[in-house]
């Protein structure tokens, strides 16, 4: 009787074990988190009880994006787009590009407003979740 071997399956074996796959799944819930967080914010339909905490919007950027980075860099890792010496992960570009599209538009929605610091507190969010999963990849 032979053994199948483990690179048999197209698939890498990281990609077989349980915990990336609950990581696909935590991923894709998330993503329907920060889905339904903009339909609210859009749609001016937020939660009154968010602007008792102070700072309340800039502390939800650097957390929503910052999760949404550390999740997509954990799966989408192996991505990369290299300049010379230098390797830029597609996940964390094509990310950021669509946070400047999004605020961006924003100055086109009634119920939101263009603010400069919303986008840098989306770019911290977002270098630190690349940081997060980086040292969480490098384990």
């Amino acid at each position: 009787m032979r053994w199948p071997k483990a690179s048999a399956s197209k698939e890498p074996l990281r990609e077989r074990r349980p915990s990336h796959r609950r990581l696909k799944g935590l991923a894709l819930l998330y993503l329907c988190l920060f889905g339904w967080i903009l339909v609210l914010a859009y749609s001016g339909n937020l939660p009154s009880q968010l602007s008792a905490i102070p700072y309340y919007d800039k502390f939800g950027h650097v957390i929503l994006y910052g999760v949404a980075t550390y999740l997509g860099q954990r799966l989408f890792h192996r991505f990369t787009l290299r300049l010379e010496r230098y390797r830029l992960s597609m996940w964390v570009v094509a990310f950021s590009t669509w946070t400047l599209i999004e605020e961006g538009a924003q100055s086109f929605a009634p119920t939101r407003s263009l603010d400069a610091m919303d986008l840098v507190c989306s770019a911290l969010g977002i270098g630190m979740g690349y940081w997060l999963a980086a040292r969480e990849l490098s384990r």
